[in-house]
């Protein structure tokens, strides 16, 4: 049963992170990064899949919308932590709530972000530029293993499908950047976590079987040579939610030794 002060706790961050102005402004973030990103690859015959699919996937923008999406939320934990607060919520509360809220909003908050920026940009491209070039064959415009979704009544859900996982990715990578926050109290360290570790696990996750590589799931690339849509998406979505747990339950092992004087 959720207790009094834990329903309490989940109404103050659910104004702190939900109902503020730097959501709005992340999700702008989201858009304008993707809008200097796709000034690129903008050319005559161009179709909205094949834009939105390059400005979010090149490296640059990838990488960037992870401190975007994650800027209002990431530095949650040092800012409890600076101020004391950590401990009195704690005791209202309980660890293991708290934890849980907190992850909960941070992967919310960002996935939210970065879902809403891309699927707003998609709508832009999609006013100024055809969905698919009609006239061309629709097996050289999208990419397996979604391409299925190109031939159905919703082709734009090809699109959709590829922005669901890479929002995944950008929660999960929110999550990481709590995670790194509790081992080094730092703003500075919490803005910037998300990115370095992708950026360092992204260059070096090759040395795993490609199913396990981060760079591969978040891009929704194929890693079942004989299977299409579904089994991909579901996959995807599970292995993000392992990932969650475990670095979940690392935060959470951290808050209590912070709040035990293990770490100072």
């Amino acid at each position: 049963m959720i207790s009094i002060n834990s329903f309490q706790l989940f109404k103050a961050d659910f104004k702190r992170f939900v109902l503020n102005y730097k959501i709005v402004l992340a999700i702008v973030g989201v858009i304008a990064t993707l809008g200097v990103s796709a000034n690129e690859y903008i050319m005559s015959g161009i179709n909205a899949t094949y834009l939105v699919e390059r400005s979010i996937f090149s490296l640059f923008p990838t990488q960037l919308i992870l401190i975007v999406a994650s800027f209002p939320v990431v530095s949650s934990f040092v800012e409890d932590w600076e101020f004391r607060y950590l401990y009195n919520i704690a005791m209202r509360s309980g660890t293991k709530e708290y934890s849980i809220i907190r992850l909960f909003f941070a992967f919310i908050t960002s996935f939210g972000i970065t879902f809403i920026g891309c699927m707003i940009f998609f709508g832009i491209a999609f006013i100024y530029y055809p969905l698919l070039n009609e006239g061309h064959p629709i097996e050289y415009q999208v990419y397996p293993p979604y391409s299925e979704l190109a031939y159905t009544s919703f082709p734009a859900s090809y699109t959709i499908a590829r922005i669901i996982i890479y929002s995944l990715s950008a929660g999960f990578w929110t999550i990481v950047g709590l995670f790194v926050s509790t081992l080094i109290p730092n703003k500075f360290v919490a803005y910037v976590s998300p990115f370095i570790v992708n950026y360092f696990v992204s260059f070096s996750s090759f040395l795993l079987p490609r199913m396990l590589q981060e760079d591969v799931v978040s891009r929704s690339r194929v890693v079942f040579p004989d299977s299409g849509f579904w089994p991909h998406f579901v996959y995807f979505i599970v292995y993000y939610i392992i990932l969650i747990l475990i670095v979940g339950w690392e935060f959470y092992r951290m808050v209590i030794r912070r709040l035990s004087n293990e770490l100072l």
